[in-house]
């Protein structure tokens, strides 16, 4: 048998030391960050350029691209929440924020549910022609052809000694003056859902 000279033994000794002695190679790290809602990790490409543009994360190389961003919502119960938000902004009387929100959101026909899963069912009279209120005292007579036209026993009560009609505030005028306070965003709601099923 054979065996090393001691240069030899030596130098594969040292060989042998100085790969033992360096650190091993660190695996490479993901990359971590938001894109909307979402934290995202992976793994960046070797030589590819991350480009961060706040709602959309762009890697490319050369003439190579690919694309991470937040497309919103996609499932009914999806619009349903952010729904609930623009409906929840609306009620901090933020009425631009709210109605923003709402004009944001993409168009995603195949998994909207009905807006009546979104909002109590609005009857269509009510949103157009919008309904006139009455004065309550007699003063000229409503000759609008947008005015509403209810019974004169649910929202008037007979004056005594007069035998005319004048128009006092009852529950269907106070529920009717309170759903135009809130008509402009609630219609506006409520036909953005409807229109864009």
């Amino acid at each position: 048998m054979r065996t090393l000279s001691p240069r030899a033994t030596v130098a594969v000794l040292v060989l042998l030391l100085t790969t033992a002695c360096n650190p091993a190679p660190e695996p490479p790290q993901p990359v971590q960050f938001t894109v909307g809602l979402h934290n995202i990790s992976l793994m960046e490409p070797e030589g590819w350029e991350h480009l961060d543009h706040g709602l959309e994360h762009r890697f490319h190389k050369e003439l190579n691209s690919i694309s991470v961003a937040d497309i919103g919502p996609v499932t009914g119960d999806g619009y349903i929440r952010e729904m609930n938000h623009a409906l929840a902004l609306f009620r901090e009387e933020r009425l631009e924020d709210a109605s923003a929100h709402i004009s944001s959101l993409p168009l995603r026909k195949v998994h909207v549910r009905p807006p009546s899963v979104v909002l109590p069912r609005i009857p269509p009279s009510m949103l157009w022609p919008p309904p006139t209120i009455h004065p309550l005292r007699g003063s000229r007579k409503n000759t609008s052809r947008n005015s509403a036209r209810v019974p004169s026993s649910s929202t008037t009560q007979r004056s005594a000694g007069s035998g005319g009609c004048s128009a006092q505030p009852t529950r269907i005028n106070r529920e009717m003056a309170t759903m135009m306070a809130a008509g402009n965003f609630i219609t506006r709601l409520y036909a953005w859902t409807w229109f864009r099923l």
